[in-house]
């Protein structure tokens, strides 16, 4: 039951290049086979740290062997598929967990339906005998990390000869841009008749936005962006608009919100306090 097929769901090294206004992803030219085959083994390490991806998984996951082995969990759009792909130094096994007729599966993800089956199959694999360690690429350093301000725990990691580093400092995060968090761009609301309209407010919110900042509504009303307001816009198309102390437009949002079938025209009031 071996399949040899690691090649095709490691990272290659690519590079992106521009062309006819596009993205595209282009093989680098020359790129070194020792330094690829190299970044695959990386790759393969990073992926076998149970430590790692335990805030995630936990300790006791599927994905934790009692051997040593390399694993990736995967999920497709609206839940169709999940894939638990791993290997160890002598076994390769994919697995896939999906509906054939491309029907969404509920609460499935990869580490709890493809994993438990991954898992499975690599132990009756190596029920007899654990697989050999794999010996770290000849250009692999391994240093102890610590990071400035104990952003994270200190570790061993492995390195590329010649990019190692033994002191990791974040870079600064840049100044937020203020915007508005709620509602999305482009988000499309249904009024619910069995619900009071008045209990359907929807929440306007914004991240980053100084002193002085409002939300702008189109029949003219304001309120601070300081903190959540609730909009209770009329069915059709809205706009709500976030400008600083000075009035300048800092960002803008554009929903739909249907109404009631043969109730299209309907007038509402905020219930929150205008300033």
């Amino acid at each position: 039951m071996r399949v040899s097929v690691a090649d095709r769901i490691i990272h290659r090294c690519h590079r992106v290049g521009r062309a006819a206004g596009r993205s595209v992803h282009v093989r680098r030219p020359g790129a070194s086979e020792t330094l690829e085959r190299h970044l695959r083994e990386l790759e393969g390490r990073n992926v076998e740290d149970g430590a790692a991806r335990a805030l995630t998984f936990g300790l006791a996951s599927p994905l934790a062997t009692r051997y040593r082995s390399s694993v990736k969990t995967g999920i497709s759009k609206d839940m169709r598929d999940n894939w638990a792909v791993g290997y160890t130094s002598r076994y390769t096994v994919g697995v896939w967990v999906g509906n054939f007729s491309g029907e969404s599966m509920h609460d499935v993800s990869g580490v709890s339906g493809a994993a438990p089956i991954w898992r499975d199959v690599m132990d009756f694999l190596h029920d007899e005998s654990a697989p050999a360690p794999v010996a770290p690429p000849a250009d692999a350093v391994r240093r102890h990390v610590t990071y400035a301000n104990a952003v994270e725990p200190e570790r061993n990691e492995w390195f590329v000869a010649g990019t190692e580093a033994s002191r990791i400092t974040p870079l600064a995060a840049p100044a937020e841009r203020a915007r508005l968090a709620t509602p999305v761009n482009g988000a499309i609301y249904a009024v619910d008749p069995d619900i009071p309209r008045q209990r359907q407010g929807i929440a306007v919110t914004a991240r980053g936005a100084l002193t002085g900042a409002r939300f702008v509504f189109e029949d003219g009303r304001r309120a601070r962006a300081d903190a959540p307001y609730l909009w209770l816009p009329a069915p059709g198309a809205r706009q709500v608009t976030l400008v600083d102390r000075n009035r300048r437009e800092l960002d803008r949002v554009r929903i739909e919100v249907r109404g009631v079938r043969g109730t299209q025209r309907v007038t509402v009031a905020s219930t929150a306090a205008a300033p």
